[in-house]
């Protein structure tokens, strides 16, 4: 058991997490259609979700490519839940990193000695070694389905610029 907390706390451990999860997300969202697409020739209710699914998702690229303000405004909303995932996923690196240092050198603790502030304490149950790969796990599973969610947005915003690029729309409002 004292192993298994001796990783949870290294930072190699944390790196590798956090890289794996990356590269998992990113070939999820990727392969996500071909996934729908297979899954769906065994199953007739999946099928049926999927159709639903697909045609949601068209009627929203039809939605964003028919207006260009609402396009400018999705394509922002993404950008901020880009900046959630960064926020997440380097928090969660930087949280274990935090705790070690304020636990073996409370003398250089930032916000103690710059702003006058106590030392961070969490009011958890769980206290001790536990908290904090606890708390970055949370949050790196936060962080990982945010990059999900915004992949999935980000490649609904480029299809809906390819078609207004290309002209397939009936009439884009809002075009200079």
């Amino acid at each position: 058991m004292d192993s298994i907390f001796k990783q949870l706390t290294s930072f190699e451990w944390w790196f590798t997490v956090v890289f794996v999860a990356g590269v998992v997300s990113i070939v999820s969202s990727y392969a996500k259609d071909w996934i729908t697409s297979a899954l769906s020739s065994f199953s007739s209710k999946y099928r049926k979700q999927a159709e639903v699914r697909s045609t949601a998702r068209d009627m929203e690229i039809e939605r964003l490519s028919t207006n260009c303000e609402m396009l400018i405004v999705e394509y922002v909303r993404t950008g901020f839940r880009l900046v959630k995932v960064i926020a997440a996923i380097v928090g969660s690196a930087i949280f274990p990193i935090w705790t070690a240092l304020q636990k073996n050198y409370p003398e250089i603790d930032p916000l103690t000695h710059l702003f006058g502030w106590p030392p961070i304490t969490f009011g958890l149950p769980i206290q001790g070694d536990l908290t904090t790969p606890i708390l970055s796990l949370i949050i790196l599973v936060y962080g990982i389905i945010e990059l999900n969610a915004f992949l999935n947005r980000y490649t609904l915003c480029e299809k809906a610029r390819a078609r207004i690029i290309s002209g397939k729309t009936r009439k884009v409002k809002g075009s200079i």
